[in-house]
């Protein structure tokens, strides 16, 4: 099945969104099918090879719009919404592709109103119709040129969705995955990224965004006498404050090392004693965020301590990850202290639980049940 993706990512963007989105695709691929996304030109610095490459998806292919360049502040604009959703629909409609997975309102609409069988994908909080949502959501499941399925990653967002005139039935939950091939660790992990630190090393992977917790575990990281906390993604902004806040606090045994090419944040994880998901409870999303880095770190096969928030409980639970309560610095302390002093015992029903967690959660299940939401067959396995 040819299967044509719209999302107004940049190729080479690691923001999760975009991640999500390529390696779903991917998990398209390895079932079989032929995958191309239709979506802006790639960031600075990319070409659609390189960044293909750098999600470890060479099978994925980009079709870019020949559209005046859009940095990420405009995307909101809605004449360009409008603009680059034809173009996606009506390239996709001329070129015959057998269903469209849209993360994009606008685009999910335009193809849905062209006939095109198409499912949508979408994570916003939606409380107007400036991007498409209640328009998309009110197509979802209707009598004439639906839009077959909205997939998303909460129950709470699902509930929202039917409120706002999604058909209850053609709702799914997909939690976020992650690409267990790439993640899970070799027998030889190869060098410590980390080997200049003393240790046990403390890793945090993924976007600096307050409501990601960082500044929780940068004040954890004084109650962490001889380990280090290595602090691995984020934009040039966020990075360049994360430094000046472990610099005001005084901390000498914080690592801010800034982003890496989703391809070689693997390493990052493997060699990291403990990895910390310290979302904050103060923020909407703790009711419904679904975190890439969660599949990432159960993958990885090393001890994880986790904000005790509802959204995190409904994805996972102990063994595979030990809790602590959000934005409480001290009980993050506590919690890592515990995850580095655990028995062989513990240690080993952890990594059974998170390695069988990361499993379900593969893109290659996700596609396939984004392809049963829709409809359709899932296809060949691929060799």
């Amino acid at each position: 099945m040819r299967i044509a993706a719209i999302s107004d990512l940049a190729p080479g963007s690691h923001r999760a969104y975009a991640i999500n989105v390529v390696k779903t695709c991917g998990g398209f691929a390895r079932l079989g099918h032929e995958v191309a996304v239709f979506c802006r030109v790639p960031e600075r610095g990319w070409t659609l090879a390189s960044a293909a490459n750098a999600y470890a998806e060479p099978r994925v292919r980009f079709e870019c719009a020949d559209l005046p360049d859009q940095r990420d502040e405009l995307l909101v604009n809605g004449a360009y919404l409008r603009e680059f959703a034809g173009w996606a629909a009506e390239r996709i409609a001329r070129e015959g592709y057998d269903l469209v997975y849209a993360r994009h309102c606008r685009g999910a609409l335009a193809c849905a109103e062209r006939g095109l069988p198409t499912v949508l994908e979408t994570h916003l909080d939606i409380d107007g119709d400036a991007l498409g949502g209640i328009s998309a959501l009110r197509a979802v499941g209707r009598s004439e040129r639906p839009i077959l399925a909205c997939v998303t990653i909460s129950p709470v967002l699902a509930e929202k969705y039917v409120s706002l005139g999604a058909a209850a039935d053609r709702v799914v939950v997909v939690p976020d995955a992650v690409d267990t091939e790439l993640f899970a660790p070799p027998e030889d992990a190869g060098v410590s990224p980390y080997d200049a630190w003393p240790g046990p090393h403390v890793v945090y992977a993924g976007h600096l965004y307050a409501y990601k917790g960082v500044g929780t575990l940068l004040r954890a990281a004084s109650l962490l006498d001889g380990m280090t906390v290595h602090v691995v993604g984020g934009t040039d902004a966020d990075v360049l404050a994360a430094r000046r806040s472990a610099a005001t606090l005084g901390l000498r045994n914080v690592d801010v090392r800034g982003r890496v090419a989703f391809c070689r944040v693997p390493p990052h994880l493997w060699h990291a004693d403990v990895l910390a998901l310290p979302p904050s409870a103060r923020h909407p999303s703790a009711a419904w965020t679904s975190p890439v880095k969660l599949g990432e770190y159960l993958a990885s096969g090393r001890a994880i301590v986790a904000s005790d928030v509802p959204a995190l409980r409904a994805l996972v639970r102990e063994p595979a990850v030990r809790w602590f309560a959000p934005d409480d610095p001290a009980d993050l302390a506590r919690a890592v202290r515990c995850a580095v002093g655990e028995s062989e015992r513990e240690s080993a029903a952890r990594a059974e639980a998170a390695r069988a967690l990361a499993e379900r959660y593969s893109y290659v299940n996700r596609a396939r049940a984004i392809l049963r939401a829709a409809g359709v067959s899932a296809g060949a396995m691929a060799a």
